[in-house]
C-alpha cells in the first residue's frame, strides 16, 4: 500500500489547545494526517518492538518527521522549530550528553532556553540533568536530522579531536615516530654489515634469515596444529533463536556505521542492500559515513532516495583521513545500543542483525563483540578470488572459531563486527590513527577482559581479485599489524599482565607469524631452487642434515595448511575450489611484496590508508 493511500485526504489543522495530553496517534488521526488502519498497525508494531509511536510512523513512511513534531507540539503545548539553530556562543554541558540525549540548546531568551527535542522519552529521562545544565528551559520540537545538523555545525571542533585523539595515548600509535624507526633500520644494516665484516662469511645473512625463517615456520605449525586440536566455537550450540511474536521481544535500536570513501561505483549498490536486512525498521539505525573531501560520493547519494532509517553524516578533513577517524566522529551519535560496522560493498544476510540482537540478548556481560564470517559473491571471477576465497575461509571457518574456544586474542575483522556501545565508548572507541584499526580493537578488548563471539552469519563481500590492488590492500593490513604489535610489545611485562600467559602466548602466535612468515618467505623460495637442483644446498653452506630437517619442517607446515584449508573449503560451501587449494603456494608469495610496501610506509607515512577501490 502506498504512503499516500495510508493517509487521508484534506487534513485538519492540528489544534493544540484540545488536543494536549491526548495520545500522539489520535492527535495525528483526528487531524487527517494518519488513517486509523495506519494506527493500528503501528500500535501492533510498537507492542512487538517496543519503540517509541512517533519513530515507527516516521520508519514505516506513515508519517514524515515534521508531522510528529507538529503532533508533540499540539500534545504538549510547545512550539516547533521552524528555524535552524540561531545559538552561536557557547553550550552548557558536555557535547557527548546533547548528542546522547538527542536534545539542543535552540535559543536563549529573557526568560530562559528553548530546548529542541524529538523523542519525547529522553526528555523526559534527562529533563533534570537538562535543568542543572540550563536552569529554566522550555521543550519545543525538531525532527532529528534539524538537531543532528546543529549539533554538527557547533561541535564541529570538539567533535573532530576526540575522533583523532581520544583513544588514551599509551593504547595509540598516533605518536609513531618515523625518525626513531629509520635509527632502528639504520642500525640493523649497521649490524647486518658488521656481521659479514667480522665473520668475513656473506652468506651469514641468508643463515641469520634461515633461522627467523624456521621460528616463523615452528610459530605457524604450533598455531595449525592447535587449530586443528581445538573444538570450534559453535555459536549455534548456545543461542536459541525464539519467535519474537510469541516472546514478544523488546528489539534493542542497532546502529550500522558504514564508512564511504570514493564508492560512487557501489553507493547506490549498497542501499539496496541494506534495504534487504530484515529488522524492525524503527530501531534500525544506519548512518553512512562520507568524507568533507569526496564530493563525488555525496552526489551520487544525494540524487538516491534514503530510507528514513539511513541517514548521513559528513565527516570533516583532519590530519589523517582513515576509518576508524570517521566511526569515531560518528559515534557519539549512534542511537544505538548495539553497534555495526559494514564495509561499502557488503552485502549481510538478511537476518543477520535478528540473530546480532538475539545472541547478546542471551550472552554474559562480557561479551562484547561478535564477529560474523566473511565470503564473496565473486569467487568465481578469476584465479585470485578463488584463493581469496580459500584464504577467507580458512581465517572465518577454521581459525577464527578455534581462536576463540582457545582463549586467544582476535585480531578482528573490519566489517560485520558488532560491539555493545558502552563498551566501546568504554574502551575509547577506535585508535585514528591505526591502518587495523579492528585488530587492535581486538587486542584491547582482550587486555579489558572483554569477550569477543562468532556470529553464525554471513556477510558477502567483493574479492580483491587484482594483483596491484591486492598487495596495496595487504600492505596497509600487514602494516597495520606491525604497528598493532609495536604498539602493545612496549611494555611487555604490563601486556603479560593484562592478557595472562595463553592469551599473551596466542598474541606472539597470530602476530608474530604473520609478520615473519611474510618477511622471510622470500628464504623458502631459495630453498625451492635447491629442490629443483638448480644450486646445491652445500653451496648456500648448509648440511645434508640441515637440508633435510628443513625440509621435514617445510613439508610438514605445507600439509598442515592444506588440511586446514580442504576442511574450511568443504564447511564454507565452496566444494569445487578444493581443486584450488594446491595453487595458493603461488597466491601467498604476494604477501611479501605487501609486507615491504609496508616497511617501507611505515618509514615515511604509517597513518596512509591505501584506498581499496571497489565496483
Amino acid at each position: 500500500m502506498s504512503v499516500a493511500a495510508r493517509k487521508v485526504s484534506n487534513p485538519r489543522s492540528m489544534r493544540r489547545r484540545e488536543n494536549r495530553g491526548r495520545p500522539l496517534g489520535q492527535i495525528l488521526v483526528a487531524s487527517g494526517r494518519l488513517a486509523q488502519s495506519s494506527l493500528d498497525y503501528a500500535l501492533d508494531m510498537q507492542l512487538d518492538t517496543g519503540g517509541p509511536l512517533g519513530q515507527i510512523l516516521v520508519a514505516h513512511q506513515f508519517n514524515s518527521p515534521e508531522e510528529i513534531c507538529e503532533a508533540l507540539a499540539a500534545q504538549s503545548g510547545g512550539g516547533v522549530a521552524v528555524r535552524d539553530c540561531d545559538f552561536s556562543g557557547p553550550v552548557p554541558g558536555a557535547p557527548e550528553f546533547w548528542i546522547k540525549t538527542g536534545c539542543m540548546p535552540w535559543a536563549k531568551t529573557k526568560t530562559g532556553w528553548k530546548v529542541a527535542a524529538s523523542n519525547p522519552r529522553n526528555v523526559e529521562k534527562h529533563r533534570d540533568e537538562i535543568a542543572e545544565y540550563l536552569g529554566k528551559f522550555d521543550i519545543i520540537w525538531a525532527s532529528h536530522e534539524q538537531i543532528q545538523t546543529a549539533q554538527t555545525k557547533h561541535f564541529r571542533g570538539h567533535l573532530l579531536s576526540q575522533s583523532e585523539n581520544g583513544l588514551a595515548e599509551d593504547m595509540s600509535c598516533r605518536n609513531f615516530s618515523t625518525k626513531s624507526a629509520r635509527w632502528w633500520v639504520l642500525g640493523i644494516i649497521t649490524l647486518a654489515i658488521g656481521a659479514i665484516i667480522f665473520s668475513q662469511n656473506p652468506l651469514i645473512l641468508f643463515h641469520g634469515a634461515l633461522v627467523m625463517a624456521m621460528i616463523g615456520i615452528v610459530l605457524s605449525v604450533t598455531l595449525k596444529i592447535s587449530i586443528l586440536a581445538a573444538k570450534p566455537a559453535n555459536p549455534q550450540d548456545k543461542v536459541y533463536f525464539p519467535d519474537p511474536i510469541q516472546t514478544q521481544m523488546i528489539w534493542p535500536t542497532i546502529s550500522i556505521l558504514v564508512p564511504l570513501f570514493r564508492e560512487t561505483k557501489i553507493a547506490e549498490r549498497l542501499v539496496e542492500r541494506l534495504k534487504m536486512l530484515d529488522y524492525p525498521r524503527s530501531h534500525l539505525d544506519v548512518i553512512l559515513l562520507l568524507e568533507e573531501s569526496d564530493p563525488q560520493t555525496q552526489m551520487v547519494l544525494t540524487r538516491t532516495a534514503l530510507p528514513s532509517w539511513m541517514r548521513i553524516i559528513e565527516v570533516p578533513k583532519g590530519s589523517v583521513q582513515t576509518k576508524p577517524r570517521a566511526m569515531n566522529y560518528a559515534l557519539p551519535f549512534c542511537k544505538g545500543e548495539i553497534i555495526g560496522i559494514y564495509d561499502a560493498e557488503d552485502a549481510p544476510e538478511p537476518d543477520q542483525l535478528v540473530k546480532v540482537a538475539t545472541q547478546f540478548a542471551q550472552s554474559s556481560p562480557d561479551t562484547v563483540c561478535l564477529q560474523g564470517r566473511l565470503d564473496f559473491y565473486n569467487t568465481h571471477s578469476n584465479w585470485m578470488a578463488r584463493c581469496f576465497t580459500i584464504e577467507y575461509a580458512s581465517w572465518f571457518r577454521m581459525i577464527l572459531p578455534r581462536l576463540v574456544s582457545l582463549g586467544g586474542v582476535i585480531p578482528l575483522g573490519g566489517t560485520t563486527l558488532f560491539f555493545r556501545k558502552a563498551a566501546l565508548i568504554s574502551l575509547g572507541g577506535w585508535d585514528a590513527h591505526n591502518v587495523t584499526e579492528d585488530a587492535d580493537l581486538g587486542v584491547r578488548l582482550a587486555r579489558a577482559g572483554y569477550r569477543c563471539d562468532i556470529l553464525d552469519s554471513t556477510t558477502f563481500e567483493e574479492a580483491n581479485n587484482r594483483p596491484i590492488a591486492w598487495i596495496k590492500q595487504r600492505s596497509r593490513w600487514l602494516k597495520g599489524y606491525l604497528i598493532t604489535y609495536l604498539l602493545h610489545m612496549k611494555n611487555p611485562r604490563k601486556l603479560l599482565a593484562d592478557l595472562g600467559t595463553r592469551k599473551f602466548f596466542m598474541f606472539q602466535l597470530v602476530f608474530l607469524n604473520t609478520l615473519i612468515g611474510f618477511s622471510i618467505a622470500p628464504v623458502f623460495w631459495i630453498l625451492w631452487i635447491i629442490a629443483i637442483g638448480a644450486i646445491g644446498f652445500d653451496d648456500l653452506g648448509l648440511n645434508l642434515f640441515i637440508y633435510r630437517g628443513i625440509s621435514v619442517i617445510c613439508m610438514t607446515s605445507f600439509v598442515i595448511e592444506m588440511i586446514v584449508n580442504t576442511i574450511a573449503v568443504r564447511q564454507s560451501g565452496h566444494i569445487a575450489l578444493s581443486r584450488w587449494i594446491i595453487t595458493t603456494l603461488a597466491y601467498f608469495p604476494m604477501g611479501s611484496f605487501a609486507i615491504y610496501k609496508g616497511f617501507w610506509e611505515l618509514l615515511t607515512a604509517p597513518f596512509y590508508w591505501d584506498k581499496t577501490d571497489h565496483g
